[in-house]
């Protein structure tokens, strides 16, 4: 019994700790440390966490650091990243991620963050940035 006892201890004291830094942790597995903003290292998705580029990293937003996408994270512009919504972040492609400007980044539309292409986001407005399509 008391190995047993011993024997969860330590596997506790091992792992525990790993779940408060892991996310603070991104970009690690690459051989380098990227700093996340604090406030979204808390929140931030682990597969978003393992691809966010370190500009975005320091930027991002805790709500839209929960529902970014991997693929979008790698490329995500420091500027978008600070006023990006959560709803867009899950569907944001990797293109306009590039590009895409704060004030539209604030109001995109899930269904237009898919399809928006890197020209595009670039000169997005915010009434645009509400419609499902450009059409």
């Amino acid at each position: 019994m008391r190995a047993i006892t011993k024997g969860l201890a330590i596997i506790i004291s091992v792992t525990l700790p790993l779940l408060f830094v892991g996310p603070a942790m991104a970009g690690q597995a690459a051989g380098q440390k990227v700093e996340i903003n604090p406030c979204a290292a808390k929140v931030i998705n682990a597969c978003a966490a393992k691809t966010i580029n370190p500009c975005a990293a320091k930027t991002i937003n805790p709500c839209a650091a929960k529902t970014l996408n991997a693929c979008a994270a790698q490329t995500l512009n420091a500027c978008a990243a600070k006023t990006l919504n959560a709803c867009a972040a899950k569907t944001l492609n990797a293109c306009a991620a590039k590009t895409l400007n704060a004030c539209a980044a604030k109001v995109l539309n899930p269904c237009l963050a898919k399809t928006l292409t890197a020209e595009q986001a670039k000169t997005l407005t915010a009434e645009q940035a509400k419609q499902p399509s450009l059409k």
